[in-house]
């Protein structure tokens, strides 16, 4: 998978099959015409059991299967938030105030 910094298309890259193409469109920060302090825009990518990638970007979280179909994608309100662990099947957040997670089966969100 690719994404540039900012971008919120996420491109799939298929060698073997020459195949490259869209697979999801991220929500992300967008603070054009703002203040941007930097360092805010990131991205991350987390290989699930099954072949599954996790996508943890910034604002949220998505799940994409081998063939580069969107399982799904949440999102959250904390920027400072970090992946902290994945645990069995859920993908654990240190927040800002609070721990939270979202469950890597159908991304529903978890609050302790």
């Amino acid at each position: 998978m690719l994404s540039g910094r900012k971008s919120k298309a996420l491109w799939g890259v298929w060698p073997a099959i020459g195949k490259l193409s869209e697979v999801a469109r991220l929500s992300r920060l967008d603070l054009s015409g703002h203040y941007d302090p930097g360092g805010l825009h990131r991205v991350d990518f987390q290989e699930l059991h099954g072949g599954d990638l996790l996508v943890v970007y910034e604002m949220g979280l998505a799940r994409i299967d081998p063939n580069g179909s969107l399982c799904w994608q949440q999102v959250h309100d904390q920027l400072t938030a970090r992946l902290d662990r994945l645990d069995g099947e859920v993908a654990w957040f240190h927040g800002e105030y609070e721990q939270f997670g979202f469950h890597l089966v159908d991304g529903r969100p978890i609050v302790p």
